[in-house]
């Protein structure tokens, strides 16, 4: 059995998960972490700020499993 992971709050994506939980809960995948907010909104087009951004993102959808970076 998988689980998506889908951080409380967020908006649910189209076509794609934010993350993945194996069987077992052992592998996290994690993908289409770009550099928008939780409601799928851009709040700079600087390029730094969206990195950063996105990897709270990351952060974000691995507390969902109980994870940490």
């Amino acid at each position: 059995m998988r689980k998506t992971l889908l951080p409380e709050g967020w908006v649910a994506p189209k076509g794609y998960s934010n993350g993945i939980l194996t069987e077992g809960g052992k592998t996290i995948y994690i993908g289409g972490q770009i550099g928008w907010t939780k409601d799928q909104q851009f709040t700079s087009d600087d390029f730094v700020a969206q990195t950063a951004q996105a990897l709270r993102n990351v952060f974000a959808v691995l507390q969902a499993a109980d994870a940490r970076p």
